[in-house]
């Protein structure tokens, strides 16, 4: 049977963006898609989406294969992603496919003859064309007695969810923008009225740093959840429960409030990288940007 590859690496939110933009190109090409997950340093296997998230696609969809990249295949890579004539021209002519676009990719449904394709997809697109086309919501395959007492009380107290994400950011000031304290506290400031009294759930990556700017925050009841103490996929499962997101510039939080069947509102930074500028299609139209 012909397959196509995705390859799958890094964390919660870049998966997602990933598999989705595979089930889109398997949707519109008829070409069976499978996914190969590479490891890193700091991923391993275990890590993998679809060992944890049930799609329930109306076809099938092979399961993923352990392919680790060797040093040629990285250095290949690296001067495609850097080299856009010397990419284009191989995206052309090789069976190997590598996205030239962050986010939107208009090529993903002409693809038809490529053996490997490679991206990162960050785009509601592919995701709501998929919703609209009947298939259904993600689910979690084993929840954890954690995860199921916490979306009841999520569903009793109606919290609206903020998202702190530090950690590696703070190794690449140039890269990705600094949100503080000035954001959130404009972002909180959206939800009044009825919502004043709903508690705000933290989720970060650094809760000692989440607990010292709380005071600088409108009062409200907050609660902080550690990301570094749960699984992550259920800690972004968690946060789509919230009926309103403050979402920071992480694909993570980006995901938590996407897959949210409550229609409050969302809230994300304006400015996504300080490096280039934030794609067209990575956030909706419908969501408040500050």
């Amino acid at each position: 049977m012909i397959a196509t590859n995705f390859f799958l690496s890094g964390g919660v939110g870049n998966q997602l963006f990933v598999i989705y933009a595979g089930l889109y190109f398997q949707e519109k090409s008829k070409i069976q898609t499978k996914f190969v997950y590479q490891t890193s340093g700091s991923y391993s296997f275990e890590s993998c989406l679809t060992n944890e998230i049930e799609f329930k696609l109306p076809y099938y969809v092979e399961p993923n294969i352990f392919r680790k990249m060797n040093l040629k295949q990285k250095l290949n890579q690296k001067l495609r992603r850097e080299r856009k004539i010397y990419n284009a021209i191989l995206n052309k002519y090789s069976k190997h496919y590598i996205s030239p676009k962050l986010s939107f990719d208009k090529n993903l449904e002409t693809l038809n003859n490529k053996k490997t394709i490679n991206g990162y997809f960050q785009t509601w697109y592919y995701y709501d064309a998929l919703i609209s086309l009947g298939c259904p919501l993600p689910t979690l395959k084993n929840p954890s007695n954690w995860y199921r007492e916490q979306s009841e009380l999520a569903e009793k107290t109606f919290p609206i969810i903020m998202h702190i994400r530090r950690g590696d950011y703070l190794n690449h000031p140039k890269i990705y923008r600094s949100i503080d304290e000035n954001y959130y506290s404009k972002a909180i400031n959206q939800f009044s009225g009825n919502l004043q009294e709903n508690p705000i759930w933290i989720f970060t990556d650094d809760e000692d740093h989440a607990k010292r700017i709380i005071p600088l925050l409108p009062k409200r009841n907050y609660h902080v959840i550690s990301q570094k103490t749960q699984q992550p996929i259920e800690a972004l499962f968690l946060m789509s429960k919230g009926i309103g997101h403050i979402i920071t510039n992480s694909t993570f939080s980006w995901w938590g409030a996407k897959i949210s069947q409550n229609t409050g509102k969302i809230i994300a930074p304006r400015i996504w990288f300080l490096d280039r500028e934030t794609p067209d299609h990575l956030l909706p139209k419908s969501w408040l940007l500050i």
